[in-house]
Protein backbone atom coordinates (compact mmCIF):
# COMPACT_ATOMS: atom_id res chain seq x y z
CA UNK A 1 0.00 0.00 0.00
CA UNK A 2 1.15 3.19 -1.00
CA UNK A 3 2.42 5.86 1.68
CA UNK A 4 -0.21 8.27 2.71
CA UNK A 5 0.88 12.01 2.30
CA UNK A 6 0.63 13.76 5.64
CA UNK A 7 -1.00 17.74 5.39
CA UNK A 8 -0.60 20.52 7.74
CA UNK A 9 -3.20 22.78 7.11
CA UNK A 10 -2.13 25.84 9.66
CA UNK A 11 -4.15 28.30 11.12
CA UNK A 12 -2.10 31.82 12.52
CA UNK A 13 -5.10 33.18 14.32
CA UNK A 14 -6.35 35.68 17.11
CA UNK A 15 -9.99 34.93 16.36
CA UNK A 16 -12.32 32.27 17.34
CA UNK A 17 -14.15 32.17 14.19
CA UNK A 18 -11.43 29.87 12.96
CA UNK A 19 -13.82 27.29 14.82
CA UNK A 20 -16.61 27.77 12.24
CA UNK A 21 -14.47 27.49 9.42
CA UNK A 22 -13.40 24.01 10.64
CA UNK A 23 -16.61 22.99 11.79
CA UNK A 24 -18.31 24.48 8.20
CA UNK A 25 -15.67 22.99 5.90
CA UNK A 26 -14.04 19.76 7.44
CA UNK A 27 -17.07 17.35 5.16
CA UNK A 28 -15.19 19.02 2.08
CA UNK A 29 -11.46 18.80 3.30
CA UNK A 30 -12.14 15.07 3.42
CA UNK A 31 -14.18 14.92 0.21
CA UNK A 32 -11.24 16.16 -1.46
CA UNK A 33 -8.61 14.06 -0.06
CA UNK A 34 -11.10 11.09 -0.50
CA UNK A 35 -11.10 12.34 -4.39
CA UNK A 36 -7.37 11.55 -4.59
CA UNK A 37 -5.17 8.35 -5.81
CA UNK A 38 -2.99 8.95 -2.95
CA UNK A 39 -4.09 8.11 0.77
CA UNK A 40 -3.87 11.90 2.36
CA UNK A 41 -3.88 12.19 6.61
CA UNK A 42 -4.84 15.68 7.35
CA UNK A 43 -3.54 17.88 10.52
CA UNK A 44 -5.11 21.29 11.40
CA UNK A 45 -2.37 23.62 13.31
CA UNK A 46 -4.17 25.76 15.51
CA UNK A 47 -2.01 28.37 16.63
CA UNK A 48 -3.91 30.95 18.22
CA UNK A 49 -2.96 34.19 20.00
CA UNK A 50 -4.98 35.41 23.20
CA UNK A 51 -4.04 38.95 22.97
CA UNK A 52 -4.99 39.78 18.92
CA UNK A 53 -8.52 40.18 19.57
CA UNK A 54 -8.83 39.64 23.93
CA UNK A 55 -10.41 36.00 23.29
CA UNK A 56 -10.24 33.52 25.96
CA UNK A 57 -8.32 30.19 25.54
CA UNK A 58 -11.83 28.11 25.76
CA UNK A 59 -13.38 30.02 22.32
CA UNK A 60 -10.52 28.31 20.07
CA UNK A 61 -12.07 24.60 21.66
CA UNK A 62 -15.19 24.76 19.80
CA UNK A 63 -14.55 22.69 16.93
CA UNK A 64 -17.11 19.93 17.25
CA UNK A 65 -16.51 15.92 17.69
CA UNK A 66 -17.34 14.93 14.44
CA UNK A 67 -14.06 16.75 12.81
CA UNK A 68 -12.00 14.51 15.07
CA UNK A 69 -13.15 11.39 13.55
CA UNK A 70 -11.00 12.15 10.53
CA UNK A 71 -9.09 14.96 11.14
CA UNK A 72 -6.26 15.02 13.27
CA UNK A 73 -5.87 18.39 15.08
CA UNK A 74 -3.30 20.09 17.07
CA UNK A 75 -3.27 23.43 18.77
CA UNK A 76 -0.19 25.44 19.55
CA UNK A 77 -0.63 27.27 22.71
CA UNK A 78 1.31 30.36 23.55
CA UNK A 79 2.46 27.87 26.72
CA UNK A 80 4.30 25.17 23.75
CA UNK A 81 5.74 28.47 22.23
CA UNK A 82 7.59 29.26 24.74
CA UNK A 83 8.45 25.84 25.63
CA UNK A 84 9.90 24.85 22.04
CA UNK A 85 11.67 28.54 22.08
CA UNK A 86 13.36 26.67 25.46
CA UNK A 87 13.75 23.33 24.28
CA UNK A 88 15.76 25.11 21.12
CA UNK A 89 18.03 27.58 23.02
CA UNK A 90 19.17 24.66 25.31
CA UNK A 91 20.06 22.68 21.87
CA UNK A 92 21.65 25.43 20.03
CA UNK A 93 23.47 28.50 20.57
CA UNK A 94 20.22 30.39 19.72
CA UNK A 95 19.81 33.70 22.43
CA UNK A 96 16.19 33.77 23.41
CA UNK A 97 16.51 37.23 21.74
CA UNK A 98 17.19 35.83 18.30
CA UNK A 99 14.57 32.87 18.52
CA UNK A 100 12.19 35.42 19.39
CA UNK A 101 13.05 36.78 15.82
CA UNK A 102 11.15 34.19 14.12
CA UNK A 103 8.98 32.09 16.73
CA UNK A 104 5.76 33.53 18.23
CA UNK A 105 2.54 35.07 16.99
CA UNK A 106 1.73 37.47 14.52
CA UNK A 107 1.45 37.02 10.77
CA UNK A 108 5.13 36.34 10.28
CA UNK A 109 6.51 34.89 13.29
CA UNK A 110 2.88 32.66 13.67
CA UNK A 111 3.97 31.21 10.59
CA UNK A 112 7.28 30.71 10.75
CA UNK A 113 5.87 28.94 14.19
CA UNK A 114 3.85 26.96 12.21
CA UNK A 115 6.06 25.42 9.60
CA UNK A 116 8.56 24.38 12.62
CA UNK A 117 5.69 22.59 14.35
CA UNK A 118 4.71 20.89 10.71
CA UNK A 119 8.48 19.94 10.32
CA UNK A 120 8.82 18.24 13.96
CA UNK A 121 5.42 16.44 13.08
CA UNK A 122 6.90 15.09 9.95
CA UNK A 123 4.41 16.34 7.68
CA UNK A 124 4.85 16.84 3.84
CA UNK A 125 3.24 19.30 2.98
CA UNK A 126 1.32 22.57 4.61
CA UNK A 127 -1.02 24.55 3.64
CA UNK A 128 -1.47 27.83 5.01
CA UNK A 129 -5.34 29.13 5.70
CA UNK A 130 -6.09 32.44 6.88
CA UNK A 131 -8.88 32.35 9.22
CA UNK A 132 -11.30 35.21 7.68
CA UNK A 133 -10.99 33.53 3.89
CA UNK A 134 -13.42 30.80 3.10
CA UNK A 135 -13.00 28.18 0.39
CA UNK A 136 -15.07 29.44 -1.65
CA UNK A 137 -15.54 32.61 -4.37
CA UNK A 138 -18.15 33.94 -5.49
CA UNK A 139 -19.28 33.85 -9.00
CA UNK A 140 -21.89 36.02 -11.23
CA UNK A 141 -23.82 33.72 -13.18
CA UNK A 142 -26.94 34.54 -14.99
CA UNK A 143 -27.16 37.83 -12.86
CA UNK A 144 -27.52 35.53 -9.55
CA UNK A 145 -24.72 35.72 -7.19
CA UNK A 146 -23.39 31.75 -6.36
CA UNK A 147 -20.60 30.32 -3.99
CA UNK A 148 -18.56 27.66 -5.44
CA UNK A 149 -16.65 25.50 -3.70
CA UNK A 150 -12.57 25.47 -4.07
CA UNK A 151 -10.92 22.66 -4.24
CA UNK A 152 -8.14 24.35 -2.57
CA UNK A 153 -6.29 20.87 -0.86
CA UNK A 154 -6.49 19.10 -4.06
CA UNK A 155 -4.71 21.58 -6.30
CA UNK A 156 -2.21 22.25 -3.64
CA UNK A 157 -1.21 18.38 -4.00
CA UNK A 158 -1.32 18.85 -7.14
CA UNK A 159 1.30 21.57 -7.45
CA UNK A 160 3.28 21.46 -4.53
CA UNK A 161 5.10 18.35 -6.15
CA UNK A 162 6.89 20.43 -8.41
CA UNK A 163 7.15 23.50 -6.58
CA UNK A 164 8.62 24.83 -3.48
CA UNK A 165 5.68 27.19 -2.16
CA UNK A 166 2.36 27.10 -3.13
CA UNK A 167 0.15 29.57 -2.29
CA UNK A 168 -3.22 28.82 -2.91
CA UNK A 169 -7.22 30.23 -3.19
CA UNK A 170 -7.30 33.73 -2.00
CA UNK A 171 -10.93 34.73 -2.77
CA UNK A 172 -11.46 32.96 -5.60
CA UNK A 173 -7.92 33.12 -7.13
CA UNK A 174 -4.92 30.69 -7.46
CA UNK A 175 -1.01 31.62 -7.57
CA UNK A 176 0.59 29.95 -9.22
CA UNK A 177 -1.18 29.22 -11.83
CA UNK A 178 -0.92 25.97 -13.08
Amino acid sequence: MEKAIELGIGFVTGRANVCKIINNYFKDMIRQIKELETPVNITLFVLYDLTYRGVERLDFYKIIPEVYKDINITFITPENIEEEKKRIIAKTDITYEEINLFLGNGHAKGRNTLMHFAYRNNMDYLLFWDDDEYPVANIKDNNKIIWKMQDNIKVHLKNIQNADITIGYHCGYISPIP
